[in-house]
Formats: C-alpha cells, structure tokens, sequence
C-alpha cells in the first residue's frame, strides 16, 4: 500500500528548497547557493517517490545514485535525468574552496530551477 504522507512530508520539505531557489534566484544571490537549494529540492521529490513505495530511503546526497531506484517507479524523461546530473555537483561533500568548486552560471540554474518544478508538479502528482 503506498504511503502517501511520509511522501508528502518529502514534497512538502522539497517545495522549501524549491521556493527558496526561485526566490534566492530572482534576488540574483550567489548561484553556488542556489545550486545547493534546488539541489536539496531534487533530492527530496526523488525521496518522495521512495517513500510513496515503501522503499527505505537512502541516506544520500547523491542524486545519480537515487536515479535507478526512482526509474523502477516513474518515468523520469531525458531533460529530468539532464538537470539531476547538472545539480548533483550543485552539493557535493567536498564544498570548500580549490579546483573543484565552481560556481553555476545564472542561465544554468534559471533552467535546472524550471524543470525542478515541472518534476515537482510531476511526482506531486503521481502521489496524489
């Protein structure tokens, strides 16, 4: 039987990253920031869909690694599967200074933002 509050509990916690991006976004803050937002947002809608299923939630950061247990679930379609592997260097364990932090182009993080809600509205969907 699927479990839709603790589902809801995830999309509901998501929706505040999500918010939060949009608003930090149209403020132009500092992408690097926004990045881990909407970041934060992506992984909680892909929890959601676990949770939804009864399946035990990774403790993970790593949305490439959530992509294949979602896949068994819902369609996830080429532009989604673009802008999860685009954010998941959005939060990383290793977010201190050197030559692997980067900072997201505005251009980049206005779109991962648009298909984080387009996805967002998909699962709220699907657990309805």
């Amino acid at each position: 039987m699927p479990n839709k509050i603790y589902a809801l509990e995830w999309l509901n916690l998501s929706f505040k990253n999500l918010e939060a991006s949009r608003i930090l976004n149209e403020a132009e803050h500092f992408t690097d920031v926004i990045g881990v937002e909407v970041h934060q947002a992506l992984e909680k809608i892909l929890k959601a869909v676990l949770a939804y299923n009864n399946v035990k939630i990774p403790r993970t950061h790593d949305l490439i690694e959530l992509v294949p247990l979602v896949k068994e679930f819902i369609a996830l379609n080429e532009e989604i599967i673009n802008i999860i592997t685009v954010a998941t260097d959005y939060y990383s364990q290793d977010r201190y200074p050197g030559p692997s932090y980067s900072i997201p182009p505005h251009k980049e993080i206005e779109a991962v933002i648009k298909n984080t809600y387009q996805f967002y509205k998909q699962v709220k969907e699907y657990v309805k």
